[in-house]
Parts: structure tokens; sequence; C-alpha cells
């Protein structure tokens, strides 16, 4: 019986170092195959360990059970605990490993690119998601997009200009404190556009945020466009 207590309690300190060496690890090696292999061996550590308890449970007499440490300090359930709470971290890992990216709405409707639809600038009409992008340039390659979204019952209007030459045009950047649902602030990165009348925020910004959105139906035009 002696022998086996023994090795319950090494087993016990396995799993502890196992524990303590798996949050050293470094990253690259954080891959979901190697945090699967500490899983299966976890496992299989605790199902040993059980077996080995069962056994002293069948073979302790009422005098052993009554003096013996590993009974009256529950060594068990101080291995269970262990077990659970570093199966958890190894399972919190192996989520990150797999977790798929969420992908937000930063690719163009038309081709698919990563800019924003109103700046596809093609002379083609597109139907989609009833979202109809028309463009239009004139003889000073300046285009001017127009997004139209409708439903039953009303539809807004959203137009803005770009022009088709390659010419660069620098705009202001700031780094701006807004406060988040709960009251505390991020510094998040603004684009300063001075010609603007309105102020836009991206959606990764509003979910960085926990800000709740509001449906609102209005009419915007860019620069050089009449309704």
């Amino acid at each position: 019986m002696e022998s086996k207590i023994r090795a319950q309690s090494d087993m016990y300190h396995r799993m502890e170092n196992a524990r303590v060496n798996f949050k050293k690890s470094p990253k690259d090696r954080l891959t979901s195959n190697y945090i699967e292999t500490r899983i299966d061996i976890l496992n299989g550590q605790w199902e040993t360990f059980n077996k080995v308890h069962e056994q002293l449970i069948s073979e302790v007499s009422d005098a052993d059970y009554a003096e013996l440490d590993y009974f009256n300090e529950d060594f068990y359930t101080k291995t269970e605990d262990l077990y659970a709470d570093y199966k958890t971290e190894l399972k919190a890992s192996l989520e990150k490993c797999t977790r798929v990216p969420t992908k937000t709405q930063d690719t163009c409707r038309i081709c698919k690119k990563k800019h924003h639809s109103l700046l596809h600038s093609t002379t083609t009409n597109v139907q989609s998601n009833n979202v109809k992008v028309t463009t239009q340039s004139n003889s000073n390659n300046v285009v001017a997009a127009t997004a139209t979204a409708s439903d039953e019952n009303d539809q807004t209007n959203i137009t803005t200009c770009f022009s088709n030459n390659k010419s660069q045009v620098l705009l202001a950047t700031d780094l701006v404190k807004a406060e988040t649902n709960n009251g505390s602030f991020m510094t998040l990165r603004s684009l300063l556009d001075q010609g603007s009348q309105a102020s836009f925020i991206t959606e990764s910004a509003v979910q960085l945020l926990g800000l709740k959105k509001e449906t609102s139906k209005s009419v915007i035009f860019g620069v050089g466009m009449a309704e």
C-alpha cells in the first residue's frame, strides 16, 4: 500500500511539473498538435491515478484509513483540482490556436479587394445585398461613386468622389482617447479630413468599444454632386 501511495504522490508531482513547464513554453511551440498531445498525456495520468485510488480504497482497512495522510488530507480531491485547472488551461490555449478569425466587412463587394465598395473605380453598376453602386467619371479624371441602399420604406444615398490620377493625397492622423461602454478609455487612431461634415467610425472600432448601434437613415453626398 505504501508503494501505491508513493506512486500517487509521484503522479501528482508529474502533473504539477507538466503544468509549470507548459506555462513556460515558447509561443512558437504552442501549436494545436502540441497542446492536444499534452491533453492526451494528462488524461492518461488522471486515468492511472483513478485506478490506483480505487485499489487503495478496496485494500485499506478502517484503521489505516483513519491514520494515513493520503485519506486524511483528501489527496484525491487535491489532485482532481490540479487536473481540472491544468486541463482548463490546455483547452483554453487550444481554442486560441484553432479559433477562426471573424471576418469583418472590409472588402469591396464588387472586386473583393481590400477597399470600400464606394472606392471601386469602375463604370459598372452592381446590385448586391440591396446595395447598388454606380460610378461616373468626367474629363478631369474625377470619379463620383453613389451607393443606394433601399428597402420597402426608405432609402439611403451615400456618394463619394475620388480622382483617377495617381497623385498622393495626405490626410492628418491622430491618436484619440475613446470611452468604452464600461467607462474605461482606449486609444484609437483617427483620420482627419477637414472637408468632411460628418464623422464615421469603423465596425471594428464599434466592437472594440462595445458601443450600441442604432439604425439611421440618411443621405450623404460627396464634393461636386447634387441630389
